[in-house]
């Protein structure tokens, strides 16, 4: 049972607090709960500094970096050392499979509360996976089932990443993660945003945020746009996010002949700013547990293009998503976009932000969702108002 008297003390466990989706979430979650009710700390495995992580120090936060190197052993004796030193209420991991050896790790240090919380689907590439990589899921998914007190999920599927076959025993719940609407409700003109890109007013622009992994298919997506440009030759592309294969994706404009309309603009802190340049959103991941930035297209009042491989929780403004599949050519995936654009009238960007105030997206709801099963679990029951200020 945890002392009413202090904050709950909460450590998050991440790769690195780089700007991706998971990490963007949980920094707006710092920014936002009450920190005299939940103090939160972050435990990195990469030495490299992240860009939020200024901003999580300036907030009160400790990060802690507990190097991973291959060795689990090595790990498991560094991350033991941290939670002994630094005691928690609840460990809650972020790390997908891994999330097996951190809570294991967890509950030896005398950890109650331990939540494994899947983000992403990977489901596909899973069934691909080598003998070995089978094995380690098999444990992972067992120590999940075993050791975790708590299992939180984006989404159905995401949950279902994670589960430990028929066998389950531990109940996962379904919570979407949301985003800070308050950046969106700026109403950001089109004209200044596409003039700081060199983007004509006249043109037609296609946004996409995600970082350069094969999950977000970009080299699909240089393929639709390839297509876009002939039956619209005044189209740009921006492409928000980095990573490993950002270079062989601009290698691919290049084959391609359409690099002069495609914007790489890195990871990026003005999102909002950036979508407010853009008329079509597109997004055809080959997997996904979510796909936050389909809710940031939504908050812009985009019309998107998503692939049907994104789960359908996803739609957060009805109406404003057009499915389709991946086996679909480029040029049908490029049609729909300029059918997007010129046919579809899309719902003022005020009324989608109203609908997507009123749900699991809107990252107050989303944070009193969180605390409530940080206080069920620790025997905390009364859910105090989530704090605006972040105090």
């Amino acid at each position: 049972m945890h002392d009413r008297s202090h904050p709950l003390r909460v450590l998050h466990v991440v790769e690195r607090m780089v700007r991706g989706g998971v990490e963007t979430w949980l920094t707006h979650m710092l920014r936002t709960m009450d920190r005299k009710e939940v103090h939160n700390d972050v435990l990195v495995h990469l030495r490299e500094p992240g860009e939020y992580d200024e901003e999580i120090t300036a907030l009160g936060a400790k990060i802690f970096i507990c190097p991973h190197d291959g060795n689990p052993i090595v790990y498991a004796v560094r991350l033991a050392k941290i939670l002994r030193q630094n005691p928690y209420d609840v460990v809650h991991s972020h790390l997908h499979h891994f999330s097996g050896l951190v809570l294991l790790i967890a509950r030896l240090s005398g950890v109650s509360v331990r939540i494994a919380h899947s983000h992403t689907d990977t489901t596909v590439v899973d069934a691909g996976a080598s003998f070995d990589r089978r094995l380690y899921m098999r444990l992972m998914k067992w120590l999940i089932d075993r050791w975790a007190t708590a299992g939180i999920a984006v989404s159905a599927n995401a949950a279902s990443a994670l589960r430990n076959g028929v066998s389950c025993q531990l109940k996962w719940q379904i919570v979407p993660c949301g985003i800070d609407l308050s950046p969106f409700a700026l109403l950001l003109d089109k004209s200044p945003q596409r003039q700081r890109l060199c983007i004509p007013d006249a043109a037609m622009v296609v946004a996409h945020v995600g970082n350069f992994t094969a999950a977000k298919n970009h080299r699909f997506l240089l393929q639709v746009f390839a297509e876009l440009i002939k039956i619209k030759p005044d189209s740009y592309l921006l492409l928000v996010g980095d990573g490993d294969l950002r270079g062989e994706t601009e290698a691919l404009a290049a084959s391609l002949a359409i690099a002069g309309q495609v914007r790489f603009l890195g990871r990026r802190a003005d999102v909002p700013a950036i979508l407010a340049a853009a008329d079509v959103f597109l997004f055809p991941s080959a997997f996904e547990g979510l796909g936050l930035a389909a809710i940031e297209a939504q908050a812009s009042g985009l019309p998107v293009i998503i692939a049907d491989t994104v789960p359908a929780e996803v739609e957060a403004v009805p109406g404003l998503l057009s499915w389709l599949s991946l086996s679909q050519p480029p040029a049908v995936w490029a049609k729909a976009c300029l059918q997007a654009h010129e046919e579809q009238a899309p719902p003022p960007q005020a009324e989608c932000l109203r609908t997507i105030g009123g749900t699991m997206f809107n990252i107050l709801n989303n944070i009193c969702a969180i605390e409530a099963i940080y206080r069920h679990k620790t025997g905390l029951n009364q859910v105090s108002p989530v704090s605006h200020s972040g105090r």
